[in-house]
């Protein structure tokens, strides 16, 4: 499951775990630059853990201990970077996953954390390659501008439905509170046009989503132009 997750673009997917993600790209007028991907997905093998460790623990064991236990941290077994390996003009900075806990006692709870920081000799090579593989990504440099494009098709096919009513779908968008999609991008120069948001530095662009309205979405388009610095 979670192999398929990594490309973004399969939203429904996406939507049978919470899931939060996190993209910062640097760019420089040239096109190379810097990404930075990070992505928490909720495990949802905690909660059995949890119970199995309860039920096998001695009868003087509390209900924290065997909780404890159950969401204690380890290595997750499998990272981002592996697409990007043998990519040239591609350098892996940083490749991990790792199972973090959060709370403590009954509420603990657990979520997989995968990171991959790249550096690129060209944004573009990141195309067709893991959690870009059904993505357009483009980057070009012209009368002094540069522009940035990031597109991403979800490939869940709409379904022939009734429209959920007001009720289910305030309770879903309640599910899934608290998990969004984010996207930065910073510049070679001041930031000309964009369908984002322009920080004060006048370089760094942001869009979010929360979960459920980026699923929702058929595509996402995500552009910014700026002078070359």
């Amino acid at each position: 499951m979670r192999k398929v997750m990594w490309t973004i673009g399969a939203a429904a997917l996406a939507m049978a775990a919470c899931v939060s993600y996190q993209q910062k790209l640097a760019l420089h007028a040239d096109g190379s630059g810097r990404l930075e991907a990070d992505m928490w997905v909720d495990d949802m093998s905690g909660l059995t853990a949890a119970l199995t460790a309860a039920t096998a623990a001695p009868a003087t064991a509390t209900a924290e201990t065997a909780v404890a236990a159950a969401t204690a941290e380890r290595p997750v077994s499998e990272e981002m970077g592996s697409a990007f390996a043998n990519v040239a003009g591609l350098k892996i900075v940083e490749n991990w996953a790792l199972l973090e806990t959060t709370g403590e006692g009954a509420s603990a709870s657990k979520k997989e954390h995968t990171r991959l920081v790249l550096d690129f000799d060209n944004l573009e090579l990141l195309k067709g390659h893991g959690i870009f593989a059904k993505q357009d990504l483009a980057f070009k440099t012209k009368g002094g501008k540069c522009t940035f494009t990031q597109l991403i098709r979800n490939d869940r096919k709409k379904e022939k439905a009734e429209e959920p009513s007001p009720e289910t779908e305030a309770l879903t968008r309640q599910m899934f509170d608290g998990y969004t999609f984010s996207y930065e991008v910073v510049m070679p120069g001041e930031v000309t046009d964009t369908n984002g948001t322009v920080a004060a530095d006048k370089r760094t662009v942001t869009w979010s989503w929360p979960l459920y309205d980026f699923t929702e979405m058929e595509e996402i388009k995500m552009t910014a132009t700026s002078k070359v610095k």
